[in-house]
Parts: structure tokens; C-alpha cells; sequence
């Protein structure tokens, strides 16, 4: 196969591979809703569909990227879709919640392969000159998936039911593997100093269940409940312990070398950089199916200037880092990040789509910036042989920040929104049970018996003003984050710079 040939197949099938990914990881936050009533489920299991998918995927994509440093890379690839293949056709028959929960896990496992090798793929199989390009081109398929998935999606579940979601994923899983099969990619060299350590996957597995346990209990019994405490620091003390003993046994003498230690700030900022963004999207997604009634392809359309933002941004970042350097695109996405949050805080029951259309456009510039440029900047410092760890370990700092992000935000989204509605409703309604405002905090149309047609009207009003004040709390909250997000950048850069010295 000619080389150029053989460059634009790898490009193909890597940004192919983001793309299916993040299609289905995108669409899915449009159909809670639809899954909510089929099983009857509340808000915290709504986070739980989420959640899921993103635990083993967080957990274990660290030890994926290490798997393409000494296995094969493209049978590392075939052998997370094989699993996010059975995990989607799994999701599209499940008759229950339990079941559905099941495959989303199966689906996050083989994720957790996948998305490390697709990008790993780039950089063993492509020269330095063309990896730069493709990195680019794999963030704006992987983005660009994001915007124009949930408006395909949307549009043929409108018109079908929430499963064709996940037959699409199959059926388009199946295709890239067929591809993968007869590519007949040279299999580039493999280094078997890699460490793979399944204890530390697991105290992972096991550290994140716990504190995101927590987090999502913390939404409906308190911060100071025991099933929201206990877990969450029963997590942090596996990560302390865990950390410990790598320190005491250096098992992982990989991790302590020079090269590794320069790249931590790059995982750092890109964790902290995606914490405000995602749980706020999910939340609009929320806002605009629950208060605002749009169909599922209504907001798929209403929120595609996040995904298209991103999507086209991406492919001109690695040519703006090298224009620009890092500190000066590192500036450009907390301002633009800022910016989303502040038009976002505004938000009202009766706000300007125009309005939260830019919000969103502003967070998704964000997102298009952070991921190339952390990803780029972070692989400046380590050999080729690394690359597939710190994909994985970027990837990872992507998917705990999202899972973080959809737990602690929805979880504070869920007391706020709870807050203002019995702030909203005193004692001026009657009666209203705790399972009835978490029916209104969910967005469902719930209604108090025997009330007249204004008073219905009057309940309805003041039921969207009281869940939309306690999203724009909850977003103002994520302006926090941001800002913790500032203060890590400029310690990093200052750390860096002393290192350089």
C-alpha cells in the first residue's frame, strides 16, 4: 500500500473511531429523559445512565493506553469495539433499568480501549508532520460527533424510540470493524516496559464508585447524609492509599521519570478545564426538554453550537499552538469559558434560545481549545514508546472531569433546583410531598389536585422559574470551578518555567 494511502486510511479509521464514541456518548444525554419515563426512574438514576459509562471508562482508559504501548495497537482498537459492539446491542433490547445500567458498563470497558488506541494509532503510525494534522482532525471528528449525532439521533428517535440510538451504534460499530479487519495496517513496534497494573485499575474502579456514590446521593438526601459522606471519603481515602503504596513500592518506575512528572500539569488542566463544561451542558439539555418542551431533535438542534464550535475549531488548534504557544490558547479558553458561564447564569425560564446558543458556543470554543492543546503540549515531553500511556492518561483526566462534572453539578443542580422550588411554592400550594418536588425538579409537568385553569397556568409559570433559578445557581457554582481551574494554570506555568531553568 502506498505510504500516502496507507496515512489517510490510519487518519480514517482513528477519526472515525472518536467519532463513534462520542456520537453515542453525546446522544445519550438527550434521551435520559425518554429512558426516565420508560422505567420510571428519578433524577439521580438519570445520572446513573451517565455515570456508568463513564466509571470503568475513566478507570480503566489509563491502563488501555498502556495496553497499545505493548500490544499491537490496531488489535487493541478491534478489541474495544468488539466490547462497545456487544455493549450496544445489549442497550438497544434491555427491558430494564438494571440491565440498560449493565450495558452502558460494557460499553464503557471497551471505550476505555478504544479511545486511547484511536488516538495512539495516529501517533505510532503517522509521521510527526502528519500526527500534529491528524490530532486535529481526530478532536474535530471526535467534536464534531457531539453537534451532529444528537441532530441524526434526535431526529430518528422523534420519529422511532430512544433504542435506535444504540442500533446505530451497532450497526456503525460493526462497519469499522469490518474496515479495521481488511486495513492491513503494519503493526508498529511495541514496547513490553509498559507497565499494566489490574490492582490499580481497580482501586480506581473502586475510588470513583465510591465518591461519585456519594456525590449523586448528595443531590437528594444532603451533603451531611451518610450515604453521601462515608462513600465519598471512603474514595478519597482508596486514591491516598493507592497513591502510597505506588510512592513505597515504585512499582511504576515509569511514572517517576523526569519526562512523565513535566506532563502532570497538562493532565491537571485538562481535568479541572472540562469540570464546569460538561455538567452544564447536561443541564441545559435538561432545561430544554423538561421546561422549555423541545423534542429531542429540537434540542439536539438547540445546543449544536457546542458541538459545532468545538468541531470546527479543532482541526486549526495545532496550527494556532504553533503560532500562538500554549500560555496565550490556554488564556483564550478560560475566557471563552468565562464567557459561556456568564451568559449561561442569565438563564430564565422564558430566555432567548439566541441567548443560550451562545452561551453554548462559548463552552464548546472552550472544549475545541483545551483537549488538542494539553494533549499536544503533554506528548512534546515524552517518547514515541509513551504515547499511548499519556493518551490514556489525558483520555482519563477527560473522562473522571466528565463523570466528576455530571455528578457534583447534577448533584448540586438537583438540591438547588429543590431549594428554590419550595423557596418558590412555600406553603402558598398546599401540601407539596418530597417526591412531588422531585418530580418537579426532574421537570416533569406535575400539578396539585383540584386547581382552576389560572391557577394551573400561575403553577406551571412558577414551577420553571423555580427550577430555572436553581440551574443558574448551579451554573454560577461551575464559575468557581473555573476559577480554581485559573489558579492551577498559573502554579502549573510557574512550576514549568522553574523546570526549564
Amino acid at each position: 500500500m502506498p505510504e500516502l494511502n496507507r496515512a489517510h486510511l490510519v487518519i480514517a479509521l482513528s477519526v472515525i473511531s472518536g467519532l463513534i464514541l462520542n456520537v453515542d456518548q453525546s446522544s445519550i444525554i438527550l434521551i435520559l429523559g425518554k429512558i426516565s419515563e420508560q422505567f420510571d426512574s428519578s433524577l439521580s438514576d438519570s445520572q446513573w445512565i451517565l455515570s456508568i459509562y463513564l466509571l470503568p471508562l475513566a478507570s480503566l482508559v489509563i491502563a488501555g493506553g498502556a495496553i497499545c504501548d505493548r500490544y499491537p495497537v490496531t488489535h487493541v482498537l478491534a478489541g474495544g469495539f468488539v466490547l462497545f459492539l456487544i455493549g450496544s446491542i445489549y442497550s438497544s433490547v434491555s427491558q430494564e433499568l438494571i440491565h440498560l445500567l449493565l450495558a452502558r458498563a460494557i460499553c464503557g470497558i471497551g471505550a476505555a480501549a478504544a479511545f486511547p488506541a484511536s488516538l495512539a494509532l495516529i501517533r505510532k503510525c503517522l509521521p510527526e508532520n502528519l500526527a500534529q494534522k491528524a490530532f486535529g482532525l481526530w478532536f474535530a471528528g471526535a467534536l464534531g460527533g457531539s453537534a451532529i449525532g444528537p441532530l441524526i439521533n434526535g431526529f430518528l428517535v422523534d420519529r422511532s424510540n430512544w433504542r435506535m440510538i444504540f442500533l446505530i451504534s451497532s450497526v456503525v460499530s460493526l462497519l469499522l470493524l469490518i474496515s479495521l479487519f481488511f486495513s492491513n495496517i503494519p503493526t508498529p513496534e511495541t514496547s513490553k516496559d509498559s507497565q499494566i497494573s489490574i490492582n490499580s485499575s481497580l482501586a480506581t474502579i473502586v475510588g470513583l464508585l465510591g465518591i461519585v456514590f456519594g456525590l449523586i446521593r448528595a443531590g437528594s438526601d444532603g451533603w451531611l447524609s451518610p450515604l453521601a459522606i462515608f462513600p465519598i471519603a471512603g474514595g478519597l481515602i482508596i486514591f491516598l492509599l493507592k497513591t502510597a503504596i505506588n510512592r513505597l513500592s515504585k512499582t511504576n518506575s515509569k511514572v517517576s521519570t523526569n519526562e512523565i512528572k513535566k506532563v502532570w500539569p497538562f493532565i491537571g488542566l485538562m481535568f479541572l478545564g472540562i469540570l464546569p463544561v460538561v455538567g452544564v451542558v447536561v443541564l441545559t439539555v435538561l432545561y430544554l426538554g423538561s421546561i422549555r418542551e423541545l423534542s429531542v431533535f429540537q434540542t439536539g438542534l438547540a445546543i449544536a453550537p457546542f458541538g459545532l464550535s468545538a468541531a470546527l475549531l479543532s482541526p486549526l488548534v495545532p496550527k494556532l499552538l504553533l503560532k500562538y504557544k500554549f500560555a496565550f490558547m490556554l488564556s483564550a479558553a478560560v475566557l471563552f469559558q468565562f464567557s459561556g458561564l456568564i451568559i449561561l447564569i442569565s438563564t430564565k425560564s422564558n430566555s432567548n434560545y439566541m441567548t443560550i446558543g451562545l452561551g453554548l458556543f462559548c463552552l464548546g470554543i472552550s472544549k475545541a481549545i483545551l483537549p488538542s492543546s494539553t494533549l499536544n503540549q503533554a506528548l512534546t515531553y515524552v517518547p514515541d514508546s509513551l504515547s499511548g500511556y499519556i493518551s490514556g492518561l489525558h483520555n482519563g483526566a477527560i473522562q473522571v472531569g466528565q463523570l466528576l462534572s455530571i455528578a457534583f453539578i447534577g448533584s448540586l443542580a438537583t438540591a438547588n433546583i429543590n431549594k428554590h422550588l419550595r423557596k418558590t411554592f412555600s406553603n402558598d400550594w398546599g401540601n407539596i410531598s418530597d417526591a412531588n418536588y422531585e418530580a418537579l425538579a426532574r421537570g416533569e409537568d406535575w400539578l396539585p389536585s383540584q386547581l382552576s385553569n389560572s391557577e394551573i397556568e400561575t403553577f406551571r409559570e412558577l414551577a420553571k422559574v423555580g427550577f430555572s433559578s436553581g440551574l443558574s445557581r448551579t451554573v454560577f457554582t461551575a464559575m468557581i470551578i473555573l476559577f480554581t481551574f485559573v489558579f492551577f494554570g498559573l502554579i502549573s506555568k510557574q512550576k514549568l518555567n522553574k523546570s526549564s531553568i
